[in-house]
C-alpha cells in the first residue's frame, strides 16, 4: 500500500502533448493515501503517468533538436569549406540541396574527402555518386 503521494502540483491545468485539457487538479506532496478515495489515487497515478510521458516527449524533442542542430552545423561547415576552397560561385543551390540530403556520417566523409580534392569536379562526382547509391 502506498503511504504517500510523491507528486507536488498545486492547481494547474494538465495539458497533454496534443493540447487537450486533461483535468484541472490540485494534488500535494506527502498526503497520506488513506485520506484519498480510490478514485483520487487512480487519478494521481494517471497524472504521474501523464507527467512521465510528457517529460519523455520533452526529452525526445530536445534530443532531436540537438541532433538536428548538429546536422545543420555539419552542413554549414561543408558549405564553408566549399566556399573557402573553391569560391562562392561553386556553392550553388543544387550543391546545397545535395549536402542537405546527406546524413551525419556522409557529411563527415564529405568533409574529410574535401581536404584532398583539387578541383570542384571531384566534389560534384562524390555528391553525384552518393545520389546513385
Amino acid at each position: 500500500r502506498r503511504d504517500r503521494i510523491l507528486l507536488n502540483y498545486r492547481g494547474f491545468e494538465v495539458i497533454s502533448g496534443r493540447g487537450a485539457c486533461v483535468r484541472y487538479c490540485v494534488y500535494l506532496r506527502d498526503i497520506p493515501s488513506y485520506n484519498l478515495t480510490p478514485e483520487d489515487e487512480d487519478f494521481m497515478r494517471t497524472m504521474a503517468e501523464i507527467d512521465a510521458w510528457y517529460e519523455a516527449e520533452i526529452n525526445n524533442a530536445k534530443l532531436e533538436g540537438k541532433l538536428e542542430g548538429k546536422l545543420e552545423g555539419k552542413i554549414e561547415l561543408a558549405s564553408t569549406l566549399i566556399r573557402v576552397k573553391f569560391g562562392d560561385e561553386i556553392l550553388t543551390p543544387q550543391i546545397i540541396s545535395q549536402l542537405q540530403k546527406l546524413n551525419t556520417k556522409q557529411l563527415d566523409d564529405f568533409t574529410v574527402a574535401m581536404l584532398n580534392w583539387q578541383q570542384p569536379i571531384e566534389m560534384s562526382e562524390w555528391l553525384t555518386r552518393g545520389e546513385k547509391v
